[in-house]
């Protein structure tokens, strides 16, 4: 299982790509996420006029999404969410506020206008008949957890063929990912956490959550979980997710995000994932590998690859008391 952790460690630090930030006005957070004083960001006429006529602006994400949104003992809001939508407030006059709930309601309060948005949200083509969505503010790679004792050798989601999957309720983009491999029984499930309960208990063969979520999941499960596979080859790009009819909503939230500091993003990550962004180069600059198919193929068809090393180069190459490279 610490294997499988430092896999984890790996993955979150070099696929997590990160844009910019948000947080809501009511800002339960007090904490500065980051020196932002001296940024001037230019509103148009309609876009001043906008914020005038809309004091208050309602997002809705899951409230079950650590360490996106986390609900203290006293019930205030902390998270990586509340900090960049208390950045966006700060810098350009919104007054954004977070609503929590179950993800599917929270869909569906949206979708009725009942709600002008959603934080925490994955693009697809059916939810852009609905929604405009900002720019990308983070982006990261679907995790499929397995029981501790699973013995599955998981090389790529083809391999769950026959087998159940089990997904939060109403999550578009697992849906349109599993969707293409139509011998998966997916199981909509109320929470994440019930998805990955339905695993332990033996009623699904895996859940899926994000790869900036399970390291929250283990702390409640521990060896009772471990990772089965990640699908690397399917970024999932978070976006906030803006009714239809409010453009200059959309194009006030983007101008926010493209002036976020690089200092704001590393405190960020550093509070709530526990690494800093620039630690590992990740800034406005960060280009994704993409692999050709036979790329991928070889790389499937190679599952282990041995490279010759000196003997006690250290740093690089450093052996334990048993000869094993540590």
């Amino acid at each position: 299982m610490q294997k499988a952790n430092n896999f984890l460690s790996t993955i979150i630090a070099f696929v997590i790509l990160i844009s910019p930030s948000v947080t809501d006005a009511s800002a339960q957070n007090k904490q500065d996420p980051g020196s932002t004083q001296n940024i001037t960001i230019e509103l148009t006429k309609e876009e001043k006029i906008f914020l005038k006529s809309h004091p208050v602006i309602r997002f809705g994400t899951d409230g079950t999404w650590a360490p996106y949104v986390v609900k203290g003992a006293n019930g205030i809001l902390e998270g990586f969410d509340v900090d960049l939508i208390k950045y966006i407030n700060e810098r350009v006059g919104t007054n954004i506020q977070i609503v929590t709930g179950r993800w599917a309601e929270i869909v569906e309060q949206a979708k009725d206008l009942k709600l002008d948005g959603l934080a925490t949200f994955a693009a697809s083509k059916e939810r852009g008949l609905l929604f405009n969505f900002s720019k990308s503010y983070i982006s990261l790679f679907p995790i499929f957890v397995v029981d501790g004792n699973s013995k599955l050798k998981i090389d790529g989601i083809d391999d769950f063929s026959g087998k159940s999957i089990a997904i939060l309720k109403g999550h578009q983009f697992y849906l349109n990912l599993l969707g293409k491999y139509p011998s998966i029984n997916v199981i909509e499930s109320p929470s994440e956490i019930d998805a990955i309960s339905l695993t332990i208990e033996g009623n699904a063969d895996a859940a899926i959550v994000a790869t900036t979520s399970y390291n929250n999941y283990y702390k409640t499960f521990g060896k009772d979980i471990k990772i089965g596979y990640v699908a690397t080859d399917n970024p999932l790009d978070i976006v906030y997710s803006i009714r239809k009819d409010w453009p200059e909503l959309t194009a006030i939230i983007n101008k926010a995000l493209v002036a976020l500091p690089q200092e704001t993003k590393n405190n960020l990550f550093s509070r709530w994932f526990g690494f800093s962004s620039a630690e590992f180069g990740l800034g406005n600059e960060e280009k994704r590998v993409t692999l050709t198919a036979q790329e991928q193929a070889w790389i499937k068809a190679h599952p282990e690859i041995t490279l010759g090393g000196g003997i006690s180069f250290e740093p690089f190459i450093m052996y334990d008391n048993d000869g094993k490279v540590i």
